[in-house]
């Protein structure tokens, strides 16, 4: 995990402290491979839009997402 704000320690319960640099301690090992899938899309130039998942909170209850993800591009060059 590179980054990890305010809104996510509120929503999770982790802090940033406990993230930062580590595997993802919100995914279930059940969801890993859902995981993977949209990360795999994504780096190939899909968008991918309000697909539902589920996630842990650091209590272990669960938070239902819908999760929207698009590559960064560059900018046109003028």
């Amino acid at each position: 995990m590179r980054i990890w704000n305010r809104a996510a320690e509120e929503l999770f319960g982790w802090q940033r402290g406990e993230v930062l640099g580590k595997p993802l301690p919100f995914l279930p090992e059940e969801s890993v491979g859902e995981s993977r899938e949209i990360i795999e899309a994504a780096n190939a130039g899909e968008v991918i839009r309000g697909r539902e998942v589920r996630r842990m909170r650091k209590d272990g209850g669960p938070v239902d997402l819908s999760v929207s993800v698009a590559p960064l591009r560059d900018a046109p060059v003028a």
